[in-house]
């Protein structure tokens, strides 16, 4: 603009004037519809979820299967290029007795399409809002989108062959989008606003509103301003808040006498690092890295393990563990906070897929590219006895 002030002086102040009478109308309509927002203001209270389904009677030898997703978790980082001085157990453990796939792709980079993706068996492109409660997928681009709750669901097809899912999750809004005998979900870090969750008063609303204004700013990210502010999901408190509801709803649900499918969607290794491995304890330090989380995964990896043997549940129960996308590098160093011993680290697109099933000791390694999309129709495959090894 200066260059063009200067270059064509009489152009650029005839210029300027018109184009501030086109925008003219944008600032009040601005103000207008923020006005509007805070004078509506958001739900009295948190949106319901679908209520519970009754559980369904079981023979004796029904199916125990257990699938967990831990997001953002990455194939390279955690076996073929793991940094030297990470250690990782039990994840190392499950893989030697399981059938692994090294070449294992996901359907999307990103949570809110992957999700959807996997639990439909369907490879969507897109996702958009609706509303707090639906989600409206895109399979072609050509066609109208699909809502995701009349799609046909992991969750629908195994109630419909005669048994009980649970759902524990966080992110997507589980229990207002699915059927379940058993569901919790938590929507901190979820993509939706936080006035569709919570009821605000005026003034919070307002300062909320101002400072996803301020967050629009250039810079206002890297200046730390958005951190200043407080005004991110994603922080270490929230995600550690988030991580330990998760954590107690999943014991109680891989336990559940009642339930055939129990369905886990983790929001760990996914960063901030929230894990202090020297002291086996949550932390909110920036130094906290994606090592970290990995090792917390691996620890989530050990209660699940243990709390299975405990309930003389281990060897009975068929197990899945993938990710809905791997690592991105692209969201900046400054947020990534990766070890220096990473070394020169490059965009891959695998993920963990690490099945074990019941009784199985042996563990195979594949080779050939999967495609995880193909999760849902392995499981209920596994869950009818067509696959029992």
């Amino acid at each position: 603009g200066l260059w063009l002030l200067w270059r064509w002086e009489r152009l650029s102040t005839k210029v300027t004037p018109a184009i501030l009478v086109i925008l003219a109308p944008m600032m009040p309509l601005g103000v207008a519809r923020v006005a509007w927002g805070i004078y509506t203001g958001p739900p009295a209270g948190r949106l319901p979820d679908k209520p519970l389904e009754s559980a369904l009677p079981q023979k004796a030898g029904a199916p125990h299967v257990l699938w967990m997703v831990f997001d953002e978790w990455d194939e390279s980082m955690t076996y073929r290029r793991r940094p030297a001085n990470l250690e990782l157990p039990e994840l190392d453990r499950f893989r030697l007795h399981s059938f692994h796939a090294e070449r294992a792709f996901p359907p999307s980079r990103e949570t809110v399409t992957s999700m959807p993706s996997l639990l439909v068996g369907k490879t969507f492109v897109d996702t958009r809002f609706s509303s707090a409660g639906e989600l409206l997928m895109i399979y072609d681009p050509k066609q109208p989108p699909e809502r995701l709750t009349t799609e046909s669901t992991v969750f629908s097809e195994a109630r419909g062959a005669g048994f009980n899912v649970g759902i524990v999750g966080f992110y997507l809004s589980y229990c207002r989008l699915f059927d379940a005998t058993y569901c919790e979900w938590n929507c901190a870090m979820g993509v939706l606003p936080e006035e569709w969750e919570y009821p605000l008063s005026l003034g919070r609303l307002m300062v909320l509103m101002a400072k996803r204004q301020v967050g629009h700013f250039p810079f206002t990210g890297r200046l730390g301003i958005i951190r200043a502010l407080g005004y991110t999901r994603l922080n270490p408190s929230a995600h550690a808040i988030t991580y330990r509801q998760t954590h107690q709803a999943a014991l109680r649900a891989i336990v559940d006498a009642r339930l055939n499918l129990v369905f886990v969607h983790w929001n760990v290794p996914h960063l901030p690092g929230i894990y202090d491995a020297a002291k086996d304890d949550f932390s909110n330090d920036h130094p906290e890295t994606y090592a970290d989380n990995l090792r917390l995964t691996d620890r989530t990896v050990r209660d699940i393990r243990l709390t299975l043997e405990s309930a003389g549940l281990w060897d009975s129960s068929t197990i899945l563990m993938t990710a809905d996308h791997p690592l991105r590098l692209d969201q900046g160093q400054d947020w990534m906070q990766l070890p220096r011993s990473g070394g020169n680290l490059t965009q891959t697109s695998e993920v963990p897929f690490l099945l074990k099933m019941a009784g199985q000791k042996q563990g195979l390694a594949y080779d050939a590219p999967v495609q995880t999309v193909v999760t849902k129709d392995l499981l209920l495959a596994i869950m009818k006895g067509e696959i029992s090894q």
